[in-house]
């Protein structure tokens, strides 16, 4: 993977808009990209623990969009791998 390039961060982002998601989830996401990109570019223990923790947040509100009914149990599994994607 080229860590230097990360123009795919934003296309990632872009697809969990396509769902009418929660304002406070399209936050989380965007956060968490965030702890990603900073993780990639730079691997430690601190930028880890906050990658790990808007992940939690991220998911976490994927998963009250399913219970919801804003998406569908299948598509929590993908955009949940889409999540996971480059780590």
């Amino acid at each position: 993977m080229d860590i230097e390039n990360t123009e795919w961060f934003d296309s990632d982002c872009e697809e969990f808009e396509k769902y009418n998601s929660f304002p406070a989830t399209i936050k989380d996401i965007q956060d968490f990209y965030k702890a990603k990109k900073a993780y990639l570019l730079s691997p430690n223990i601190d930028t880890s623990s906050m990658m790990k923790t808007k992940f939690q947040m991220a998911h976490s509100g994927l998963k009250a969009e399913c219970s919801c009914h804003t998406i569908s149990p299948h598509k929590l599994q993908e955009l949940t791998e889409l999540l996971k994607r480059g780590l």
